[in-house]
């Protein structure tokens, strides 16, 4: 997404944040090793999520501490019954 739509920091970090989630049960669970990749699978997973975070100056903390705005409510309208 930051090369094809060209999206910022702080519209990947809600991407980053989950994949960061994920990376224990990927490390403990699909850690193979991959021939397409030349590497285990988890490693790859854990390099990328570094390297993107290096990249966009963010820490694992504050991809640890991020969490999804608050929902508002949008304005209903009533509906008529005739």
């Amino acid at each position: 997404m930051r090369q094809e739509e060209r999206w910022e920091g702080e519209r990947l970090t809600p991407l980053l944040a989950g994949l960061a989630e994920q990376m224990p049960w990927v490390m403990q669970w699909h850690n193979e090793f991959d021939p397409s990749l030349g590497r285990r699978v988890g490693d790859a997973y854990a390099d990328f999520l570094s390297g993107q975070l290096a990249e966009l100056g963010l820490s694992p903390e504050d991809i640890a501490a991020w969490r999804p705005p608050d929902a508002t409510r949008g304005r209903r309208t009533r509906r008529v019954v005739a």
